[in-house]
């Protein structure tokens, strides 16, 4: 059987190379880096996994993920989490494409809220252009 781990967060311990940001939120006790991802996948019989930017811990610096992904890409797909209100994001994300092998980006919506904003649409035809997965989070608030 193929089993693939779709959401796997990793956290870097050089925290002067990736430095978190403040205040940032990680499970209590867990290291989660690459090295340990790989030791549990192999354990456990997974075969791949994608590799998902932690922005709680990172926000929108990918570079520990972009990091992993370039390193990984024999088992692993990277993907990132951009700021839909930065006008230099669809760039970034094909920069991300090109250099670190980053397959996908994580959409979040932009400071207005919504996920239909301008910023988050920009993102989104970029990762069309480039051939690459969207991963849409969205919540609904109590309505």
């Amino acid at each position: 059987m193929l089993i693939i781990d779709t959401h796997a967060h990793i956290y870097g311990e050089d925290e002067k190379r990736y430095p978190p940001i403040d205040k940032p939120l990680r499970p209590p006790g867990m290291k989660g880096t690459l090295g340990d991802l790989r030791a549990t996948s192999a354990s456990h019989g997974v075969r791949a996994v994608c590799l998902v930017q932690v922005s709680t811990f990172y926000r929108f610096d990918n570079r520990y993920v972009c990091d992993c992904a370039r390193v990984s890409s024999d088992w692993a797909a990277g993907v990132c989490t951009l700021d839909a209100d930065d006008p230099h994001s669809p760039e970034l994300l094909a920069h991300y494409k090109r250099e670190y092998g980053i397959r996908g980006m994580r959409s979040i919506p932009g400071l207005s809220g919504r996920i239909d904003d301008q910023g988050v649409r920009d993102l989104w035809k970029k990762a069309a252009d480039e051939d690459l997965v969207v991963n849409v989070l969205i919540h609904r608030d109590n309505a």
